[in-house]
C-alpha cells in the first residue's frame, strides 16, 4: 500500500469515525429530548389535574360559603322573630300589670264603697231607732 493510499484510508475512518461520532451524538441529543419532552408532558398534565382539583375545592368552598350565608340569614330572621316575639309578650305582661293594678285599684274601691255602704246602714239605723 502506498503512503497516499494509507494516508487516504487513515483520512476515511477518521471521517467514518468522526460520521459514527456525529450520530451517535445525535442519537443521545434526541434522545435526551425526547425524556424531557415526556417529562414536560407528565408536568404538564399533573399542572392540569392540580388545576383541575384547584377549581373542584374553590366550587364547593363557595358552595359552603353560600350555605354559612342562608343559614346566617336563617337563623337572623329567627332572631328577630324571637325578639318581636319577646317584645309582644313583654307588653302582654305589662298589659297584664296595668290590667291587675287596675283591678286592685278597682277592688279597693269597691272595698272602700262596702264600708261606706255599712256606715251608711248604720247611720240609718241609728236614725231609725232614735
Amino acid at each position: 500500500i502506498s503512503l497516499s493510499m494509507h494516508q487516504q484510508l487513515l483520512q476515511d475512518l477518521k471521517t467514518q469515525h468522526g460520521a459514527e461520532l456525529l450520530h451517535q451524538r445525535q442519537q443521545a441529543d434526541l434522545a435526551a429530548q425526547s425524556r424531557e419532552q415526556a417529562w414536560e408532558q407528565r408536568l404538564r398534565q399533573a399542572l392540569e389535574r392540580k388545576q383541575l382539583e384547584f377549581e373542584d375545592t374553590l366550587r364547593e368552598i363557595r358552595k359552603l360559603v353560600q350555605e354559612l350565608e342562608r343559614s346566617r340569614e336563617e337563623d337572623q330572621r329567627r332572631l328577630q322573630r324571637a325578639l318581636e316575639a319577646k317584645e309582644a309578650a313583654e307588653e302582654q305582661l305589662q298589659d297584664r300589670g296595668d290590667e291587675e293594678h287596675d283591678l286592685l285599684a278597682m277592688q279597693s274601691r269597691l272595698h272602700e264603697a262596702g264600708r261606706n255602704v255599712d256606715r251608711l246602714r248604720q247611720m240609718v239605723q241609728s236614725r231609725d231607732n232614735e
